[in-house]
């Protein structure tokens, strides 16, 4: 057994965001975070996940424009954002069991889970709106709607318990490994 270490989830890069917040807040969350167009939308909504890169956002706002900036998140749950059937406790599972698992489902992506909070995502596939380079969806979602200023936005709804929006879910040196007590 292989055992998820978190260096082997910390390089796949997600925004985690609850189901109400909008489109239009998860980019300007994308834009407030340095981000870019391949990093994963993660959205939780009662304890369940779903997730696609940010660039597959863009076809979407280019046709529909602001009133799809203005749609929130739940509303494309089983569409745009695929529902992630794969959970992992980075204690207790296997890692090669886990990408197996979740190369199976129909996201391509596993959920890590420590202490019932997300820690991290392992990506089995990329699509082509995955790919390395950006579509620009920050501009491009400029371009219909006025994007809110950083540090504006209901905090609470872009992530989840409190924790600060950042880097300590995407930068393996923030927390100890899953698994360890201090």
């Amino acid at each position: 057994m292989t055992p998820i270490e978190q260096a082997l989830f910390a390089r796949y890069k997600y925004l985690l965001v609850d189901a109400e917040a909008t489109v239009l807040e998860s980019i300007a969350f994308l834009r407030d975070e340095q981000g870019h167009d391949w990093w994963y939308l993660v959205v939780e909504s009662d304890n369940t996940f779903a997730a696609a890169p940010f660039s597959s956002l863009a076809e979407r706002v280019k046709v529909e424009q602001d009133a799809f900036l203005q749609t929130p998140l739940h509303a494309l749950i089983g569409s745009l954002l695929v529902p992630i059937e794969t959970i992992a406790e980075p204690s207790t599972a296997d890692y090669d069991a886990t990408l197996r698992q979740a190369g199976e489902s129909q996201s391509g992506i596993a959920i890590i889970i420590h202490k019932g909070e997300c820690q991290g995502i392992l990506v089995t596939r990329t699509t082509r709106s995955g790919g390395l380079f950006d579509t620009g969806i920050i501009q491009l979602a400029g371009q219909y709607a006025e994007l809110p200023e950083a540090g504006l936005l209901n905090r609470s709804r872009l992530r989840k318990k409190g924790k600060k929006p950042g880097v300590e879910q995407t930068d393996s040196t923030a927390d100890p490994a899953p698994g360890r007590e201090d």
